[in-house]
């Protein structure tokens, strides 16, 4: 791994860029110029995914609890 590599995770790991498309210019300037290779690429525009577009959490839903007690059935 070289340093632009390790340089790279380090400034998208604490958000340097103000949105992903930012840190990609960077990483596609970087690919063209051959500072990275295309396996180097994927890895970090997984990281930038992860980073800059988060899947948000949604809490569980909890069962709505009726007011009305049951009717017993006869």
């Amino acid at each position: 791994m070289n340093r632009t590599v390790n340089n790279m995770k380090k400034l998208i790991g604490i958000k340097f860029y103000p949105t992903a498309e930012a840190a990609y210019e960077i990483l596609d300037a970087f690919l063209m110029a051959n500072r990275i290779n295309p396996d180097e690429y994927t890895d970090l525009s997984i990281m930038i995914e992860e980073k800059y577009n988060p899947v948000p959490v949604e809490p569980p839903v909890e069962p709505a609890v009726s007011e009305e007690p049951e009717t017993p059935a006869v």
